[in-house]
């Protein structure tokens, strides 16, 4: 009698592995794949990142890494209290002056800023404009870096002209102002009917702002 020997199972022989798709195999090797680790910078980044969207959801006007939280809650502190709210709304409507005279003082570093740039480029403004104004006519045995200087009372004149921003400047500064300024006074008027209200005097409802330019 003859022996079939391929239904004839060895315990040494393993068990025969089935095909595996190329698109198993892929999948297999993404599961694999090693974690990257973030560089130094990446992760400075991520931190930046964070630190603003903290910002952004946070109720503080703080910009990270250029303005102090410390130095905003010594102020928030110090507005709340002079203005001695009473409750959560007038509570509010007090850190929100507080808000808008920090944004106000922010403009003005802006323009301080901005001003100083201008100063400071005073020398080369004044080289330039004398290299435009002498290029035609300059001998051909005098180098550009011979030219007589303007002297110090030219410079110091065009110093002085300097100390207001350039008109772009100057004019987005007076929007910013202009806008920080106007909330800040409806905030304000706010605060003073809500404690005459509570007080039991009487709150005139119909109000007037002056404070938009002419032309605005």
């Amino acid at each position: 009698m003859s022996v079939d020997n391929k239904n004839t199972f060895s315990p040494n022989q393993t068990t025969p592995s089935k095909p595996v798709s190329p698109a198993l195999r892929a999948a297999e090797g993404r599961k694999r794949k090693p974690r990257r680790v973030p560089s130094g910078d990446a992760r400075r980044s991520k931190k930046r990142l964070n630190a603003l969207v903290h910002g952004i959801t946070s109720n503080s006007p703080v910009i990270p890494g250029m303005e102090d939280e410390a130095a905003w809650k010594r102020h928030c502190d110090g507005i709340v209290a002079s203005i001695e709210p009473v409750g959560g709304l007038e509570e509010c409507l007090a850190q929100r002056v507080a808000s808008l005279l920090w944004r106000l003082n922010r403009v003005l570093r802006y323009e301080v800023a901005v001003t100083m740039h201008s100063i400071d480029g005073t020398a080369d403004a004044l080289l330039t404009s004398t290299l435009y104004q002498v290029s035609t006519n300059l001998p051909t045995n005098v180098a550009k870096e011979d030219i007589i200087d303007p002297g110090p009372e030219v410079f110091e004149d065009q110093r002085e002209l300097r100390i207001l921003p350039p008109d772009p400047y100057l004019e987005r500064i007076a929007k910013h102002e202009r806008h920080f300024h106007r909330q800040f006074l409806q905030t304000l008027h706010e605060i003073e009917a809500l404690q005459a209200r509570r007080k039991g005097h009487s709150v005139n409802l119909a109000r007037v702002d002056f404070s938009g330019s002419p032309a605005a």
